[in-house]
């Protein structure tokens, strides 16, 4: 298993933690034979409301990166996943 290391994040959830079990699923499903995984990101969907954009700048968050920001977290747990 490659350990990466991140910050944590406002909900207490290690990102590293995160990242090495999206790593450890798809290994564990490359082993299994599987040859397509598709990864759907239905948590994005909020922010597409406009109330859920401001309670994210109510926190501090930019709603107009967080796409981003998640998009990392998917590449890095995909980076880690073939290590």
């Amino acid at each position: 298993m490659a350990n990466v290391k991140t910050p944590r994040n406002r909900g207490g959830a290690s990102r590293a933690m995160i990242t090495n079990a999206y790593g450890d699923e798809l290994r564990s499903l490359a082993a299994a034979g599987c040859t397509y995984v598709q990864m759907d990101d239905t948590n994005l969907a909020y922010l597409c409301d406009e109330k859920m954009r401001e309670a994210a700048r109510q926190r501090g968050d930019d709603p107009n990166e967080r796409p981003h920001r998640y998009a990392k977290f998917i590449h890095l747990g995909l980076s880690v996943s073939f290590v």
